[in-house]
């Protein structure tokens, strides 16, 4: 696989603010197996697509770090929780909120990642998503939005890594520190800056990971060229 890669994880991120045009939107949609075109098209939203397109595009940009082509997609798999993986050591996590998609991949390790747009929301139509004290916590805070936003991105994060997703109850989830314990499982917590107006963390079973953060342009020609190869 190249270079050790351990304790690695790389955090690929890019937004989708308007259209590609058309003949470029062709070039990446080439770059998926049959299945997962038939899949993104299945979506009536262009953002819908666009999301779903380019977390895919992400992840393969995220296994050229291992010396995984695009044809690795073909591979994907699914547990009976509907988590997608791969056969070798790689775990990756693809999530996306608003305009923006990311994708989050490393070895030997469990990862969960999480963004939501913050925007307004009922709280009452989540109240069981925070227990007593987390509550206590937002409404306590400067800014009760962004607060609840964090909090649900960790929690996110936490059953994504996991992989059970929503058969964990999210009331139960707890942390301090930067790390949470659920059952068995210790899971470590970290922030993502992605844009202004977005919460996002990411959940390891490793501590002290290395992270790199990447920005990728889709609308940029030189990055249609990297995907054309």
């Amino acid at each position: 696989m190249g270079t050790d890669r351990n304790n690695i994880v790389d955090v690929l991120y890019a937004g989708f603010p308007t259209r590609l045009p058309d003949r470029l939107w062709a070039d990446y949609f080439n770059c998926l197996p049959d299945d997962l075109g038939k899949k993104t098209l299945k979506y009536r939203r262009w953002q819908d697509q666009y999301a779903s397109l380019f977390g895919k595009l992400l992840l393969i940009k995220g296994l050229q770090k291992y010396s995984l082509g695009k044809e690795t997609l073909k591979q994907l798999q699914y547990t009976s929780h509907g988590r997608p993986f791969i056969r070798q050591n790689i775990d990756f996590n693809i999530t996306h909120s608003g305009r923006f998609v990311l994708c989050a991949i490393g070895m030997n390790m469990k990862i969960g990642v999480d963004i939501e747009e913050v925007k307004p929301i009922d709280f009452a139509h989540v109240d069981m998503t925070m227990s007593k004290e987390q509550w206590d916590e937002i409404n306590a805070a400067e800014d009760t939005l962004s607060k609840f936003y964090d909090y649900w991105t960790i929690k996110e994060s936490i059953i994504k890594a996991d992989g059970r997703g929503v058969t964990i109850p999210l009331k139960a989830l707890t942390w301090k520190e930067g790390g949470s314990t659920y059952e068995d499982s210790k899971w470590h917590l970290q922030s993502l800056s992605i844009d202004d107006g977005y919460a996002a963390h990411m959940a390891t079973n490793l501590s002290r990971l290395e992270v790199g953060m990447e920005k990728i342009d889709f609308y940029n020609d030189r990055c249609r060229t990297f995907f054309r190869r």
